[in-house]
This record gives C-alpha cells, structure tokens and sequence, in this order.
C-alpha cells in the first residue's frame, strides 16, 4: 500500500473511532478502549522515514501519548524532523477535515507564527477544572482534536492567573478554524476569544517570543492611553480596555524585581549575546526614576544598532517611546516574561503633518510639539482613538479624539493642533473624523 493510501486509511479510522465517541458523549472516556482502535494522528507531525507508513507512525504516535506522560502538556506536539512530502500528505487530508466544519465561526486575533508564513497561533483561556477534560485520559482529547482539524493543539501554564491554563491552537487558518469548532461543540460554555492578537515583531532569530504586539481594532472607537508621545505626531498608545492590560503592572513588578540593581537576582541575570541585531526582544533600562532612585525596566526591543559607538536605538515595548544607551546596558529576558503581549502600540495622528520654522531645528521642534500635545491637548482628559489607515511600514494612522471631564462632546485633536497653528492638514482626499456619542 502507498504511503498516501495508508494516510488516507488511518485519518479515515481515526475520525470513525472519534466521531462515535464523541456521539456516545464520551469525549472524557476513561481510555479503556482496545488500544488497537484508537489510531490517532497529529497532522501537524510527518514521518521522518519514507519507508515507513503513515499508519503505521499514526499508531507510534498514539501509543507514546497514551503512555501517561505529562510532558503532553506544556510543550508543542510538533516534530521539528518532518518531511515536506509526508506533510503536504497530511494536510490534503486535514483540509478535507476542516470542510466538516463551520466556516462562519470567527477566527480574530490570530498572529501568524514566526518562521512560517503559512501558520497562525491562536490562544485563549480555559479554566483549570477544563484543562484536563479537554487532555483527556492518557491524552485522548486533546488527540482527536488534532486529528480531526490538523492542528497543533496543547496547553500551557498561565504565568499571570493561576487559575487558568492557555490553550493554543497552531497551523493554517482552515485548521484552527475547525479546531476551535470541535472545542466549541465539546465545551459550549468556553470563550475561544483570543487573549493574543496580530502583528509580529520583527526579532533576531536567536531571540524568539513567544508573544507579539497587541494591534488596534479598525475603524472603530477604542479608549486609549497615550503613554509616550515623539517625533511630533507620534503617539503609543495603550488599551485599558484589553483583557491583558490588568496585568501589566504585575509584569512591570516582575521586571524590577528581578533586574533593577538592589534585586535579588540581578547579578544572575546575563548580559544580551554579541553580535546584536535590530529585531531582538531583551529588557532595558529607561530614562525614567523609580521610587528608589534607580532607572526603571521595561521590555524593550532594538530599532536600530550603531557599532562603531556600541550602542543600540531602543523602542520600549509597553510603554513606548525610544532611547539610545550603550549594548552592555542591555539584558537577556526572562522566558516567563514573553507571555503578556507588548502593551504600547505605536501609531500617528491621520491626515496631519507638524509646522516645523526652517530656522530652528527640526529635532527641536519636534520634541516640543510632542511635550505641548501631551500637556495641552491631552493631559486630565478621555481619549479615544480610531485607525482610518496605515502607512507603509503598516503602523496605524488614528484620529485622535478628546473629552474634557464634565464636557458634552468630544473635540477631534487634528482639528484643535491645526487651529492653534501647530500642524497642517495633508493635501489629499480624508475621511472626515466621527466623533463618539457623547454618551460613549
């Protein structure tokens, strides 16, 4: 038998053998099923031996997952030996699965996986009473639902609620979609929303997070905070709104205590490997005086690097803003600390452009503008924003809304820089500004 007719045999033995026991609602079985007819097949895995059988490695692979193991949890199922022939198999296979499903069940926030431009992760919460139900006795679960969508599907540790457990879900869109379908109809009452969402960061390889940067949703209105402003029209903004923002300051907490200088255990913390590159996530000191008198640490990643003085141009990654400091300030993070998404997204005010004088510098000037936005136009008062495009390095372009406390309406901050003279508008076609309900 060829090696596709084998596939094609077990993924069809495997869904027979899933479908009746979940019909007979023994998803949660506890596994004393003949071990013959539980073939299960991770279709994110191939096989590494072209003379072996798919079935025969499907049956391998259901046999080291039963065996009790709690290494099923916490680490990515995917074999990282698996033969391009075998998968493209395995995912012709797995697509005719996901036709089993509903395609209208909403797949947002997912960010795509770096190395494989083909791939999106999606994570969500899952109670702690859940998270062995949906293992499974021995695993079998969590295996027919990778069978079944041609997912990878496992869960790890919740750094920031002990009381939840992260369920992720990884592979083409059609895979996750279908994935979150079978979780969906096994736990109804379970909030697939995702706790991550959309871009990734750019990094240096050898420094990969597990995490990426929050994004804003389009074109509507969303509360932010401006956290750091520069460059004139330049604003990061923070959501306070978003599930994960609650736990910032748990995360800021955590940095400190592990690399500020009176720390514990900040002698133990390792410099950042040499050579660095624009890209890498690492923790850096900024500018700013904690309590105690010493810089404050923050999650930070390098935008540009300047070799012949050794140093790095830094983007603080929940906070925002930039600053230069020398390479041997720089500290390799902590693995716990890649699982919060970067808070501060960095984006800049639509359609407007600043007054620069040709007799004074623009550098000046710039860093000017931006302290009189933030203590004239923005201090004491709501914002909201809303993305109406994106430049083109894909970074949001907003319009900027304010309310005073105890105004009716809300005023546009485009609108009020260009009547005090401080910017002007772009010479182009703009969608007009829509400000929020007064109620909102």
């Amino acid at each position: 038998m060829s090696e596709q007719q084998s596939l094609s045999t077990a993924v069809q033995q495997s869904e027979n053998n899933n479908d009746q026991s979940l019909e007979n609602k023994n998803y949660s079985s506890d596994g004393k099923a003949n071990n013959s007819n539980k073939l299960r097949i991770d279709c994110r895995r191939s096989s590494g031996d072209s003379n072996k059988s798919i079935g025969n490695q499907a049956k391998s692979e259901s046999d080291a997952d039963d065996s009790g193991r709690p290494s099923s949890v916490d680490t990515d199922p995917r074999s990282p030996c698996a033969t391009a022939a075998a998968a493209t198999a395995v995912s012709g296979e797995a697509k005719k699965s996901t036709d089993k499903c509903d395609s209208s069940l909403p797949v947002r926030g997912v960010s795509p996986v770096p190395g494989d431009e083909n791939d999106v992760v999606h994570q969500f919460l899952i109670p702690n009473r859940l998270g062995g139900s949906m293992v499974g006795t021995r695993g079998r679960n969590i295996n027919y639902i990778r069978a079944k969508s041609g997912a990878s599907v496992w869960i790890s540790r919740n750094f920031f609620d002990k009381k939840t457990q992260v369920v992720n879900v990884r592979g083409p869109v059609e895979c996750v979609k279908c994935a979150l379908q079978v979780i969906k109809k096994r736990f109804p009452e379970l909030d697939v929303k995702p706790i991550n969402t959309a871009v990734p960061i750019h990094r240096n390889p050898a420094l990969q997070p597990t995490m990426c940067q929050l994004t804003l949703p389009d074109a509507v209105h969303v509360d932010v905070v401006v956290s750091a402003a520069c460059f004139g029209t330049t604003l990061f903004l923070q959501q306070p709104g978003h599930p994960t923002y609650q736990q910032l300051a748990k995360m800021d907490g955590a940095v400190r205590r592990h690399y500020a200088s009176s720390g514990q255990q900040s002698a133990a913390v390792p410099p950042l490997p040499r050579p660095v590159n624009p890209g890498a996530v690492c923790v850096a000191p900024s500018a700013a005086v904690g309590d105690d008198g010493e810089n404050i640490w923050h999650r930070a990643i390098i935008a540009d690097v300047f070799p012949e003085s050794d140093s790095v141009l830094m983007k603080f990654l929940d906070w925002g803003g930039y600053e230069q400091m020398p390479v041997g300030k720089l500290r390799q993070i902590r693995t716990e600390m890649m699982h919060l998404p970067f808070q501060a997204v960095e984006g800049h005010l639509a359609y407007v452009t600043p007054l620069l004088r040709p007799d004074q510098s623009a550098d000046a000037q710039l860093e000017s503008l931006s302290a009189i936005i933030q203590s004239r136009f923005l201090a004491g008062r709501r914002l909201k924003c809303q993305v109406v495009y994106y430049n083109h390095t894909w970074q949001p372009c907003v319009y900027l809304y304010s309310r005073e406390p105890g105004a009716p309406h809300w005023r546009c901050v485009q609108e009020d820089l260009v009547l005090a003279g401080l910017a002007t508008w772009f010479c182009m076609p703009r969608v007009p500004p829509q400000l929020p309900s007064p109620v909102a």
